[in-house]
């Protein structure tokens, strides 16, 4: 490709300019440091003679002259490189993002193979592997569900970030930048580390095209892509959000430090399952043997599957109205749990970001998970849970955007999300 080779050529050309400016500086610093070293040892050892102490005095000033030029030039020059850069990194994160659209995205496919032909867990292992299995390292709490768990993962990492913990946080879809899906800090990804990451996994990724195994998706690669960032910001925590579904999803290939599953509803049926409780199983399979698990699942039929899966499965089980929940009154919210030694952890004070009963049980679900971390040795108190559950938030969940006339964003886009949105609206307007 020209493009691609011109692109190269003008990379090097900057990195030699870099390189050239540097070894200029070091000798304009090496020169100096000679006639100020000069200057002082005449001065010092010549005391009584006033042509070597002119000569001394002489030599320091010019070595100090030396510098300034040096330093004026190398600043002078690294401004232009910068300037150089700018449209340099604009291009290269361009064509990075283009390469990743063009691999198989079931994100913007308007028809999608059946589930177990196009979603296979053996290519992103198989990413990951190669990649030195980057997820290893990583605390991770696992996130799906239907509805809710984009919500819930935000108030979860919010309160891990509130408790000190440098926390990641892998979304999807975004809404603006590719960048937003992958967050340390509540920051995104930069535009440098986006390139980078996508110069890693790309050889792996044409190497296995031609192989048996097939090339990575999109989603595998965007999922590998947060798992190595998130080993190289060495995070304290990762909170991680299923894509679709959860047994077949590309995230399902971590063993986290604890599953979680918000909510049941019909969506994307045509894929997993045209009943509750099919969809569930699907939610169900990200359950891993002994890891404790969180369920904010209402329908009474959905909630039995992912329970009997979890009993299967030996996972220390939470479930939304038996184990935990919030009360809600006008002016006062409490979150009682049922903790693993049997005692009861209540916490007041806890007001959702946003409006709405569905944020109330994403905030019940948040609060459950964070307190079963807890009772593993999380550093998590009860101050930190209550903040993140009072500012977590992601942007599109009853987003307002203006004042005058009331302006506000949501990516409701089924039933269920639906009549959530109306029964927010009708809250927020109660409260205006």
């Amino acid at each position: 490709m020209p493009e691609a080779d011109s692109y190269v050529r003008d990379r090097l050309a900057v990195v030699r300019t870099k390189l050239a400016n540097e070894r200029t500086l070091l000798a304009y610093l090496r020169t100096a440091l000679m006639l100020i070293a000069s200057g002082v040892t005449l001065w010092r050892f010549h005391p009584t003679g006033d042509l070597d102490r002119a000569i001394g005095w002489g030599a320091i000033a010019a070595g100090i002259v030396v510098l300034a030029i040096g330093a004026a030039r190398f600043y002078r020059t690294h401004g232009a490189i910068r300037a150089v850069e700018t449209p340099a990194l604009a291009a290269d994160r361009d064509a990075a993002i283009a390469w990743l659209m063009g691999r198989v995205n079931y994100e913007r496919a308007a028809v999608v193979p059946p589930a177990e032909e196009a979603f296979k867990l053996d290519r992103i292992r198989e990413l990951l592997r190669r990649l030195g299995e980057p997820h290893t390292a990583l605390r991770i709490v696992h996130v799906a569900g239907t509805k809710g768990k984009g919500s819930t993962s935000a108030m979860i990492a919010a309160a891990c970030e509130a408790a000190g913990l440098r926390t990641g946080l892998y979304t999807s879809p975004h809404l603006e930048k590719l960048e937003e899906r992958f967050t340390v800090g509540g920051q995104p990804c930069t535009a440098a580390e986006l390139v980078a990451l996508v110069e890693r996994v790309r050889p792996i990724a044409e190497a296995m095209q031609r192989e048996p195994v097939g090339g990575p998706t999109f989603f595998d690669l965007t999922t590998a892509m947060a798992l190595l960032h998130f080993a190289d910001r060495r995070t304290d925590a990762v909170v991680l959000e299923v894509g679709l579904g959860g047994r077949l999803d590309s995230t399902n290939v971590v063993t986290p430090a604890l599953s979680v599953i918000t909510s049941i509803s019909l969506e994307h049926t045509a894929l997993l399952g045209a009943t509750r409780d099919k969809i569930a199983y699907e939610k169900a399979g990200i359950l891993k043997p002994g890891v404790p698990a969180v369920s904010g699942v209402a329908d009474a039929e959905a909630g039995d599957v992912i329970e009997q899966i979890s009993a299967e499965r030996g996972c220390p089980f939470w479930r939304r109205g038996r184990d935990f929940d919030i009360e809600t009154a006008e002016d006062d919210w409490r979150f009682t749990r049922r903790c693993e030694n049997g005692s009861s952890e209540v916490i007041e004070g806890v007001i959702p970001a946003l409006p709405g009963r569905a944020q109330t049980e994403n905030a019940s679900v948040a609060l459950a998970a964070l307190g079963v971390l807890a009772d593993q040795g999380w550093a998590l108190p009860i101050d930190a849970r209550r903040l993140g559950i009072n500012t977590g938030r992601l942007p599109a969940r009853m987003e307002r955007i203006a004042g005058d006339p009331l302006v506000i964003i949501d990516g409701a886009h089924n039933d269920a999300s639906a009549r959530a949105l109306a029964e927010a609206l009708d809250e927020l307007c109660c409260l205006e």
